[in-house]
Parts: C-alpha cells; structure tokens; sequence
C-alpha cells in the first residue's frame, strides 16, 4: 500500500517546509506495546511483563546490528490516556497504560533504564540514544466528537500537539517522525483531520520542536484499506490537496 510522506526540516513554518520524503526510516519494531500485548492475553501477568522486558531488549539488540545504516526510527503507537471514569480503578488502569506507553520507552531511549511496574528498574547496556528518529504513530481518535466539520476536530488538533511537545519534552532528543493514519470512510473528514494535523506539526515548528517528517498511512489504497489520498488507480483524492508536496486531483 505504500507511506506518502514529507520531510518537514527546521524549524520553519509554512507550505515552503515541505518536500517529499525520500524514504520512510526503518522501524524494527513497530508498535512495540502491541508486540507485548499480543502475547498474552492478561495485561501485567507474569508473562505479559517478561515479553515487555523483552521487546526492550529485542530492540536493543536490533539496534547494535542497524546502526550505522539508515536512520533507525522508533514507531510507537502514543495517544493521550485518560481514565474511563473517576474511580480508583480506573485510574490505576489509566496510570498503567501511561507508563507503558510513554514514561517506560521514552526512559529507555533517553536513559538505558528498563522501568516495567512491579519490577523495578534496571540499566541495559546500549539501550539509551539507540535510535536515529524519534518516530511515532497515531491515528484520528475523535473521541467525543459527533460530527467532523473544521471547528469540531479542534480537541483531536490539541492532542496531536500535545503528543508531539511531551515527546520533545520527554524522549531522548532525537527528530521525530509522525506516520499518520486517517481511519476515517469519509474522504473530505480525511482532509480536515490532515489540515489539523499539518496545524499541530507547524505550531511545534515554531515552538522549536524539530518535526522531521510526517508520513501518511496508507500512501496508497489497498484492497482493504481505502483510506489513502491516492486511489488503487494510482489516481488522487481530494484529501491529497491537503497534504504538502503530494500529488494533486
């Protein structure tokens, strides 16, 4: 299916930021919570911590045999957490899954240091900077948000940067690199959901974050997934004119 991307270097605003990306980094694990999770069917069981300690190690591991090469990018799946309601329960749950998907792989890159609850902490030796690009990957979570019209993708808008300043805050001081997915059937609620998001990564710009690149997943429309800008005739849609660089309808 393919990843349409655009490099989007320094920190400068506007259309003239943009060029077609080159390439996509190369990410050995992608998701790697969802790698964990997959494993075992009880979150924090015995095995779900061993395969979480794991996947730190794997990726360690995978980056003493890639560097040197191509950039080697991260791929964390990041949204913002919240509790599902105001019970203990549901903030303990929600404390978690923050932990495990922020706070344990950005130390781990930043730091060396393996953070798995109820196990402690403890170094790996060539764990911290063992990556190029700080890349992430989220998708249109509009959560609370009936209708998709321009005004109404504001609070999704909000989060994207709010993912993107706590990355910069919090992760190993690398580049980032966003891959994008649009899972939405309406072509036109894809091109305001991209606007929003071409909004978020120019306001980081001007903060000083260095964005640099964002890629759209799907680039191209499979058999199963239509959610690209550009069609299984190789043909653009109209959400391709929102994305910088790309080709036109």
């Amino acid at each position: 299916m393919g990843i349409l991307g655009v490099h989007h270097r320094g920190q400068t605003a506007g259309k003239e930021g943009y060029a077609l990306a080159r390439f996509h980094p190369l990410g050995p694990i992608h998701a790697p919570l969802g790698v964990a999770d997959r494993s075992a069917t009880e979150p924090g069981s015995p095995r779900h911590l061993d395969a979480l300690a794991n996947v730190v190690v794997a990726w360690r591991d995978a980056w003493r045999v890639l560097r040197g090469g191509p950039p080697v990018a991260s791929s964390l799946g990041l949204r913002i957490v919240r509790a599902a309601d105001e019970s203990v329960e549901a903030r303990q749950v929600a404390r978690r899954d923050d932990h495990l998907r922020w706070t344990m792989w950005l130390r781990a890159l930043r730091d060396g240091v393996v953070s798995i609850p109820t196990r402690g902490e403890r170094p790996l030796d060539d764990l911290a900077g063992s990556l190029d690009v700080l890349g992430v990957a989220f998708g249109t979570d509009l959560t609370g948000i009936p209708t998709v019209t321009e005004a109404s993708v504001g609070p999704w808008e909000d989060r994207a940067g709010t993912i993107l300043r706590r990355l910069a805050e919090e992760g190993p001081g690398r580049p980032i690199s966003v891959t994008f997915r649009a899972r939405l059937d309406d072509d036109d609620h894809r091109a305001l959901v991209t606007r929003a998001l071409d909004r978020a990564v120019q306001s980081a710009c001007l903060d000083g974050i260095d964005v640099a690149s964002v890629f759209w997943s799907p680039g191209i429309d499979g058999i199963h997934d239509t959610t690209g800008p550009i069609n299984l005739e190789r043909e653009p849609k109209g959400s391709s004119e929102t994305w910088p660089g790309a080709p036109k309808a």
